[in-house]
């Protein structure tokens, strides 16, 4: 029984401990904490005028290139030295030579028929002059050239071997131009790419001997957006420069643009442009054909573009701007190139708007913000 009052007392002390705290508690109304401002670095835009830069990817092609074939039969006798591939011919150099003693002995039979040839004519040259002087004994007074005396001044016959003997001279042009066939020579100053032949294989008129690229110059077709075609304006006064990554450093080469290609890339629908270059394989390092370069073309000159660090731009569309209440607004933007870590833009901002240049989660319209100092982040 003592036991139950006890516990009845205990319960009742709680009950009145926490009747006293209710009415004691502050009556005051609870102030919500204020957010803590999204610290963020702003720069100045200043707009300023420059010739416009695009910058692509190239692919280095072959300006000349044939495949060199023989324009007769017979075995090869002799290839230069660096008949392989790599090796350099210049214009006129000897490739490759194919057996020539059977045009030799053509060419023989072609002279001996040309001089016999010339004999016969000589001949009837002769017999004519001697026609024409019997027939002054026997018809005097008469024009010898009528056509009803042309069988008695031997006129036909002397036609016949004139024809005989220009048959027999171009006979001789023929062999001449066969022996000089079994000699294949560079057409330009080239190097040699695939080589199609060795000594003593016999090849037919048409067979492959080796394939040539041209040394002197290179092309490279390089891809870009069709809206920066209107950048560069008149593309022959643009300025290409042609950047080749070597893994320890980059050459510089510079490139004239030939022609705006008339269609497009069917998989990227970007514009084709193609360079030329001159003098590849000179420098440190030669330009390499099938190699990828780095292109980037100066066109004409831009006024009122802002050059901003990439962490400004959002999504290559829009920056953020701050207001004069610290207050971030965006504000609509277009990318024209990159230098760099920086981007070249046109758009909706102007001359000394603050614009935010350090990243944000995820800005707001009219989320209130504190500049700082410094450098850009």
């Amino acid at each position: 029984m003592r036991l139950r009052w006890k516990i009845l007392g205990v319960l009742g002390l709680g009950v009145l401990i926490v009747v006293i705290m209710v009415l004691t508690k502050s009556k005051g109304k609870r102030v919500a904490p204020t957010p803590p401002k999204t610290a963020v670095h702003v720069i100045r835009a200043m707009p300023q005028n420059t010739r416009a830069k695009v910058v692509a990817q190239g692919l280095v092609s072959p300006a000349k290139q044939v495949v060199l074939n023989a324009e007769l039969t017979g075995t090869i006798a002799w290839t230069a030295n660096t008949f392989r591939p790599g090796g350099i011919f210049k214009q006129g150099d000897v490739i490759a030579r194919i057996d020539d003693r059977d045009y030799r002995i053509a060419l023989k039979e072609k002279l001996s028929q040309a001089k016999s040839a010339e004999l016969a004519l000589r001949q009837e040259s002769e017999r004519q002059q001697l026609a024409g002087q019997e027939w002054e004994v026997i018809a005097p007074g008469q024009a010898p050239h009528e056509q009803n005396n042309a069988l008695a001044l031997r006129s036909p016959q002397l036609n016949a071997a004139k024809l005989a003997l220009e048959a027999a001279q171009s006979g001789v042009s023929r062999a001449q131009l066969n022996l000089a066939r079994t000699t294949l020579r560079a057409p330009f100053n080239a190097f040699l790419q695939t080589k199609s032949v060795d000594v003593g294989q016999f090849v037919g008129m048409g067979a492959p001997i080796a394939t040539l690229v041209g040394s002197d110059a290179y092309w490279i077709t390089a891809s870009v957006p069709v809206a920066a075609l209107s950048m560069l304006g008149d593309h022959n006064k643009a300025i290409a420069i042609v950047q080749q990554n070597t893994g320890n450093e980059i050459i510089e080469r510079k490139a004239q643009v030939l022609e705006v290609l008339r269609d497009v890339d069917l998989q990227t629908r970007r514009a084709k442009i193609t360079l030329e270059i001159k003098n590849p394989n000179t420098g440190k390092m030669p330009l390499l054909v099938g190699s990828y370069v780095t292109v980037t073309l100066t066109g004409r000159e831009i006024n009122d573009t802002f050059k901003l660090p990439d962490v400004a731009v959002h999504e290559r569309e829009r920056v953020w701007v701050v207001d004069d209440k610290n207050k971030i607004h965006p504000k609509k933007i277009t990318v024209l190139w990159q230098e760099g870590s920086d981007l070249v833009v046109t758009g909706d901002i102007a001359k000394n708007d603050r614009v935010v240049a350090s990243p944000m989660l995820m800005p707001l319209e009219g989320q209130e913000v504190a500049e700082t100092t410094g450098a850009t982040p």
